[in-house]
């Protein structure tokens, strides 16, 4: 593994040969690492808002005045389904009880 530190702040990691990457966050408290939602979030109607396909929804309502980024906002949809699926067991299945890719 080979970390580089970002002029901007922040490291990237370069994991050759890892495939798929896991974060340890709850789908539910994801829009917190997005401090850009902070402020549209407090429009939401709901509390609990999933700022997906919601109803009097600030975060929306902030993309469609192109207040936040779409790619930004298609980052965040993208990881909270996938955290919402819930960790994956890889791509193999069970066949004679050997594993198979």
């Amino acid at each position: 593994t080979y970390l580089y530190d970002l002029p901007s702040g922040g490291t990237v990691a370069d994991t050759p040969g890892v495939r798929e990457f896991h974060p340890v966050v709850d789908a539910d408290d994801l829009h917190r690492h997005f401090p850009e939602f902070d402020e549209p979030s407090e429009e939401c109607y709901y509390r609990n808002c999933t700022h997906i396909n919601i109803e009097d929804c600030g975060v929306l309502a902030a993309l469609e005045r192109c207040e936040i980024h779409p790619t930004r906002y298609e980052s965040y949809r993208l990881l909270y389904e996938s955290l919402k699926e819930g960790p994956r067991r890889g791509r193999m299945h069970q066949e004679g009880g050997k594993p198979v890719v």
